[in-house]
This record gives C-alpha cells, structure tokens and sequence, in this order.
C-alpha cells in the first residue's frame, strides 16, 4: 500500500512593512537686499531730501523679491502702511506741510517669506522753505524841497516823497519819526506819499525810512534808506528899535500983556462926529459848525487835514469829493472823533459826534477847532 504523499507545504506570505511618514518641508524663504531708495526732483541736505515740486518717491532691491511694503509718517501720524507690487509713488507738493519731515521706509519682502523676514530702508524728505527774493536799497526823493542844510532838506509847503528799489520786492514799509514818535509806521505798496507842512512842526527833523521788503521775505529780510527832512522856519521880523526923542527945554518969554479985545460970540452949529466903523473880526473856520451848505474852500480845508493824518483819501478809488461834504468825509469825520472820544474822552470833554445819516448832518466847533489847531497838533490814523 503506497504511502499518501504530503501535500506541499507553501511558504508563508510577506507583508510588506509601511514606510516611515515624513512631515511636507516648508518651501524655502528667498534672501533680498535692503532697497535703493531715490527721491527726484530733490536737494539733499543734513539727511533730508527737499523737494520744491512734485516728487516721484522710486524704490528696488535686488535678491528673491516677491513685492514691497511701504510706510510714509511724520512722527506719529501715518500717512501709508501697506503691501505694494509697485516700485515708484508720485506726490504732489500740495501733500507736505510747511515745517514738517516725512519718513518713507521701504520693506523689500523676500519669496516665500513676511515683511519680518525682508530687508528695509528709510529715508527723510521735506518741503523746502520758500526762497526769499533780493532787494535793493530804495532811492528816496522828495520835491519840492526849499533848500538842504548838510543832509537835512528844508520844505516850505506841501511836498511829495517818492521811491523805488530793485529786485523781487513785494512791498514797503513806510515810517516817519521825529525820533521820539513815529507819526507814519506802516507796510504798504504804494510808492509816494505826500508829506503835508502843517504837518511837520517847526525846529524839528524827521527821518523818513523806506524798506524793500523781498518776495516770500518781511521787512527784516529788506534793505533800507533814509532822508532827513525838516520845515523851512518862518522869517523872523527884527524889531524896529526907535531914537528916543530928546526934548529941547522950552524957552520962556517973559508975557508981553496985550488988553484984552472982546470979540462978539460967534455960535458955531454942532457938528456931529461919525462914529468910525468897526472892522468885521476875522472869520475862523472853527468859529461855525461845518454844513453842506458852508464855504467849499474851508471843507477842502479841513479835508486836506484830515488826509494828511492818514483818515480818509482824495485821490483813486473810494476818494472824498474835494470842497464836498460827502458821505465819505462825513464818515472818515466821524471815525476821527470816535478814536479821539475813545483815546482823550476819561480827561477832557468828548466831541459831539456827527451823524451822516442826518437829513443837514453838521460838524460842530469843539471837532473844527481840534482839527484846525494852531498848536501843531497831529493826531493820525493809528
């Protein structure tokens, strides 16, 4: 009897062991350089950068750059702080401030990394200052003058000062002092002004000063001349001295004694004296209250007067109608006795105002006689 044969025995089946899992690699960051930053048109300056016109702020960096982050402020007030693509910004002047400086940082931000991981640059830019113009010292004249005695010039009446200087001037600032008071101390852009005699008191000098002031300047940046001018004094009469008489003693002739004749009485009539008549007193212009109605000569007067010390104008635009008693000398009238009542008012009497709105508006004797004061008093438009 055969044997039974064994069934073949297979060999056991492998299974194949997992392979050990690895954690995905982060990609690697690039490297950069800090950016080159250019700031045009400018001016550098103790590390500012000034710009006078629009700027382009261009910036770039070289390495594995994925983009940009931009930060403008001054102190601590931001104007940008984000992420760009671009590598130029334009700003208007118009943007910056008088006095301020700005900051610009500039963050080249690598590949495959954050603006912690880049490379930045920071540079400081202004507005520049405007520039101030060049004057030159002003050339002074005034006419008519009656003579010069050293650098003093003498007028006899009303006399028209006159200047101009070169360069970029802007205006002038006017003054005139008798060196204890500036009468005139103001800026304007005129150039004359008319000097008025009655104005000017007897045996002083005044020094009248004009300053170029320069384009984008003030008076201290300007260049200055003087002249000296004074009122011609009045001719003094000498006095008449007269001989005194001398009285010869008189000689006495011993009376030689004639009989007396009687002449009959002749009655003369009476002849009656005329009494001589009184010369009318002289006419002040004080002595009446100012009409519509009175003398245009002593309006033009006291408007001449008034112009002189600056409070009100007859010539150009807004100019009083000369002789006229017009609504703009009754107004530069009335704001004349305002200041007067406001500055002299506590110790003395204050003046009667004038109402221009009146129907026969009138300009009483206490204004006239200030106004037309033989004291040399001067009291101008502050």
């Amino acid at each position: 009897t055969e044997a039974p044969t064994e069934a073949p025995t297979e060999a056991p089946t492998e299974v194949p062991t997992e392979a050990p899992t690895q954690a995905p690699t982060e990609p690697p960051i690039g490297t950069v350089e800090a950016p080159a930053i250019s700031i045009d048109p400018s001016a550098e300056q103790d590390g500012v950068y000034y710009v006078d016109a629009d700027f382009t702020i261009s910036w770039s960096a070289e390495g594995d750059v994925a983009g940009y982050h931009l930060r403008v402020a001054s102190g601590d007030t931001v104007f940008l702080d984000n992420a760009v693509t671009d590598e130029s910004l334009a700003v208007p002047l118009t943007n910056l401030g008088d006095g301020m400086t700005y900051e610009v940082t500039v963050t080249a931000i690598p590949v495959n990394g954050t603006v912690e991981d880049g490379q930045s640059t920071t540079l400081r830019f202004a507005k520049a200052a405007p520039q101030i113009g060049t004057v030159e010292a002003p050339a002074i004249s005034i006419e008519p003058v009656s003579y010069t005695d050293g650098d003093v010039q003498y007028v006899n009446s009303d006399a028209q000062v006159r200047w101009s200087a070169g360069g970029d001037v802007a205006g002038y600032h006017v003054t005139i002092s008798d060196g204890n008071e500036n009468y005139v101390d103001q800026e304007t852009s005129e150039t004359a002004y008319t000097l008025r005699k009655d104005n000017l008191a007897e045996g002083s000098v005044y020094q009248i000063t004009v300053t170029a002031i320069p384009v984008n300047g003030t008076a201290a940046d300007g260049q200055s001349a003087s002249i000296r001018v004074a009122r011609e004094p009045e001719p003094v009469e000498e006095p008449v001295v007269e001989e005194p008489v001398v009285e010869e003693p008189p000689v006495e002739e011993p009376p030689v004694e004639e009989p007396p004749v009687e002449e009959p009485a002749v009655e003369q009539p009476p002849v009656e004296e005329t009494p001589a008549e009184e010369a009318p007193a002289a006419q002040n212009p004080w002595d009446s209250p100012l009409t519509r109605a009175s003398d245009p000569a002593v309006i033009g007067q006291m408007q001449d007067i008034l112009a002189g010390w600056n409070w009100l104008t007859l010539d150009g635009d807004g100019a009083a109608a000369r002789g006229q008693l017009d609504d703009v000398t009754l107004n530069a009238v009335l704001a004349f006795q305002t200041y007067v009542n406001e500055q002299y008012a506590p110790d003395s009497t204050p003046l009667v105002l004038v109402d221009p709105a009146a129907g026969d508006p009138q300009i009483g004797t206490d204004t006239l006689k200030l106004i037309f004061n033989t004291d040399g008093i001067s009291i101008p438009k502050p």
